[in-house]
């Protein structure tokens, strides 16, 4: 029973129209749309809800709060007149009768905004981690983390495993890795030990007769990151079991694993049992390794009879595997060259990339690039978002991935088209366009998309916007026709980029490609390639792949992407010759 409130704010629906609720929470935002009439969204633990401020007295209240204020609202359930099927609260909405201020947030501005928390600099999110964890995204990990033991847990014991808590304060062991020290304060000079693992206590556990334990174990080890081990501290599924053979143990493990993985799993799949059993002897004679990756058939085959009489030392008389390629005829030394010339000559991450990854993730990104592919040293990386996703936190990872261009989508640039657009006011990311964007030492590092044709985009305002493109550092400008209803007709539309033209013409920009226009100097590498026909390597959905004279269209739809993405042919749509598609 809840006295502080009756409801939680995830937990309100249309049946509960016209009843009478208290529901506590933060304010996640206030939107104010007239003198009397106010947008406010409570968000708790559970998820969020809309109240709706309609008198003078309830407005007093509200005005002057920050966000993530803390406040308590009673008042009355009633439906949405505009439902959101994307929240589970959005059929329904809060009329406040009393709202009472519990904890006043003192800041005018956060040092992140709580639902992009993940994209801001680490230092920040651990110095105001409880911010952080408001997060939603944030939370559902810690959610699932706790499902996922929770579930272990309840598996283990069904298997009639002891959940059996080891000393985390132990002497130092040789297992590998390094310890993490403490200092014991009655014996100077000395330390305890975290452990690496329970391992020396688990074995104790069998020889005293305890015949199956387990425990969720924290490990500590004092190492870098590697591909072979966990750094730092983790928590692993630890067991042991007495007179018990290896199959004993792969039963247990094929009862409990599938249906976790089936639960929590990202695809909500698991493999079922027995799993696939391949001897160490066997993986390396057929793969090469001792964790080969299944789902690419990429097999050594025995060439040794090729090398019998071959004059380099290190082979002759060696067994000589490798892996085949199909049809390739090339020698080392055309292989060589092949390689050299495939070199990588510009980067361009568009479709919103800076939309969807943050920016450690981005930087994690361009150095898979680089180290997949031969790329070149002066390669450009253009980065293509609107203002709305500009982050300041995320120009560290930014600049050291060394994204050199960036290309801010824009409707229009003239503050009186805003209010008609749906998009965030882009006057509050000028600064961020202004002063993070540009560098200093670097005026050639920002380019406009400049969207063209929309009805709610005055005439006036998109002239507007031309000449603010060209009154600001701006190297690069692509004309862009906009896509859906609101649309002008072909001839309003060919006139405002008519007109375009000439203001950029008269501003010193040079036209290089159709709709692209740049300073001398600073036309866009990527773009220019492809129209010399330079071909383009395209990874992600709806991406098009133009190799060898045929361009090859990738799927639209996100799970079969993802289900096969180790297989390029189920994930492409058609392809076609160039000229076919041009």
């Amino acid at each position: 029973m809840m006295q502080m409130r009756t409801h939680t704010c995830g937990e309100l629906r249309l049946t509960d129209a016209g009843k009478h609720v208290k529901i506590v929470g933060w304010m996640e935002n206030v939107r104010v749309v007239g003198q009397n009439f106010a947008f406010v969204v409570l968000r708790d633990f559970y998820g969020t809800t809309q109240v709706v401020v309609e008198s003078q007295e309830m407005m007093d209240v509200i005005n002057g709060l920050n966000k993530e204020s803390t406040i308590s609202v009673e008042g009355t359930v009633r439906e949405r007149a505009s439902k959101n099927p994307k929240q589970a609260t959005g059929d329904v909405e809060v009329l406040p009768e009393k709202i009472e201020v519990l904890g006043r947030c003192r800041y005018n501005s956060l040092p992140f905004e709580i639902n992009r928390s993940r994209e801001a600099d680490e230092t920040q999110r651990l110095k105001y981690r409880y911010l952080d964890l408001r997060n939603p995204a944030v939370k559902s990990n810690i959610i699932l983390r706790c499902q996922v033991v929770s579930a272990l847990r309840a598996a283990m014991t069904d298997h009639g495993f002891l959940e059996i808590t080891t000393p985390i304060l132990t002497a130092s062991s040789p297992e590998g890795a390094r310890d993490y020290l403490v200092p014991a304060r009655k014996h100077p000079g000395k330390f305890y030990a975290l452990p690496q693992a329970p391992q020396q206590f688990k074995q104790l556990l069998m020889t005293a007769g305890f015949d199956r334990y387990f425990q969720i174990a924290p490990c500590f080890r004092d190492e870098d990151a590697r591909g072979d081990r966990s750094p730092g501290e983790f928590y692993q599924l630890d067991m042991e079991m007495a007179f018990a053979t290896q199959e004993d143990v792969f039963a247990v493990l094929e009862d409990v694993l599938p249906p976790i993985f089936a639960k929590f799993g990202t695809y909500n799949v698991a493999s079922s049992a027995p799993f696939r059993r391949i001897a160490y002897r066997d993986a390396m004679e057929t793969y090469g390794s001792d964790k080969p990756d299944l789902r690419i058939d990429l097999t050594c085959k025995n060439v040794t009879s090729l090398f019998t009489e071959s004059e380099f030392d290190a082979l002759r008389g060696q067994t000589v595997k490798m892996v085949p390629v199909s049809n390739c005829k090339l020698t080392r030394k055309q292989i060589d060259k092949l390689l050299a010339d495939c070199e990588v000559q510009a980067i361009r991450l568009g479709g919103g990339s800076a939309s969807i990854i943050n920016g450690s993730d981005l930087d994690h990104l361009l150095r898979l690039i680089r180290s997949c592919y031969h790329v070149a040293e002066d390669a450009p990386v253009t980065m293509r978002t609107c203002p709305a996703d500009i982050n300041g936190a995320n120009m560290p990872f930014y600049n050291r991935s060394h994204v050199t261009r960036y290309d801010l989508e824009l409707y229009s640039l003239e503050p009186l088209d805003f209010c008609t657009l749906d998009t965030l006011n882009y006057s509050e990311q000028m600064p961020y366009i202004t002063h993070g964007f540009l560098r200093a030492d670097r005026r050639d590092s920002m380019g406009f998309v400049l969207l063209y044709g929309k009805k709610t985009v005055s005439r006036w305002g998109f002239r507007h916007s031309v000449l603010e493109v060209t009154r600001r550092p701006v190297c690069h400008v692509l004309l862009q026709r906009c896509a859906g209803a609101d649309m002008l007709d072909d001839a309003e539309a060919q006139a405002q980029l008519d007109e375009a033209a000439q203001l950029l013409t008269e501003a010193g920009f040079v036209q290089y490609l159709p709709r692209r226009w740049a300073k001398p100097g600073c036309e866009d590498k990527f773009w220019q390639g492809a129209a010399n026909g330079m071909d383009v390597l395209a990874f992600g959905l709806s991406a098009y792949t133009r190799l060898d004279g045929m361009i090859t269209t990738n799927t639209s739809d996100l799970n079969t992407y993802l289900a096969h993405s180790a297989d390029y042919e189920q994930i492409t749509v058609s392809t076609v010759p160039v000229q076919t598609a041009e």
